[in-house]
């Protein structure tokens, strides 16, 4: 096939500054208050901070936050006095880890849908949405745009599968299909 089955398109964003914060939720508010960052109240879901940061609260003790690549040092220089005097709550810079997808169209639900078991209608996840779930099995984290713009971040190791398999739902063939056997393993031999 060499147009697209669904109305939408996938592109790679350019590298951002993210940082993943852990630990008792006052101590993750008073933390983010000493950086001069908002503390997301509702779980599940994105708001906007400072600089045109993005925190997502992504459970109970844990919140992630994305910003342009060139607010990496300010931010970071920021979160380290204001964890400083928190006794169980940290976080880590995880701007290498992350390549981060978004997926754009009416036909984004129909692409994702065939990764996911997670309800992502407008109506379930709708815009500043956010979640952890697994896509086609690779843990991933999911950010509601606009109603047709999805995000998606996942572990660098696993982008050339998550690039090939966005391709695969869309309709695209050529390339390796991530899970299917190019040939089959030999027999076992004792």
């Amino acid at each position: 096939m060499t147009t697209a089955r669904y109305n939408a398109r996938w592109s790679r964003s350019a590298l951002a500054a993210s940082f993943d914060l852990r630990g008792d939720a006052t101590e993750l508010r008073g933390a983010l208050a000493a950086a001069g960052l908002p503390f997301p109240d509702l779980p599940n879901r994105w708001i906007s901070g400072n600089s045109g940061a993005r925190l997502l609260r992504l459970g109970p003790k844990r919140i992630v936050i994305l910003a342009d690549a060139a607010e990496e040092a300010a931010l970071e220089n920021a979160l380290v006095p204001a964890f400083a005097s928190c006794p169980v709550a940290d976080f880590a810079n995880i701007s290498d880890m992350l390549a981060r997808y978004t997926i754009t169209g009416p036909g984004v639900y129909d692409i994702l849908k065939q990764g996911t078991a997670f309800e992502l209608s407008e109506t379930a996840f709708p815009a500043n949405a956010a979640t952890v779930t697994e896509l086609w099995t690779v843990p991933v984290i999911l950010l509601r745009e606009t109603i047709t713009s999805i995000s998606l971040l996942v572990d660098c190791a696993f982008s050339g599968f998550i690039e090939n398999w966005l391709d695969a739902a869309n309709g695209f063939e050529g390339g390796p299909r991530p899970g299917i056997m190019v040939s089959p393993p030999s027999p076992y031999k004792p």
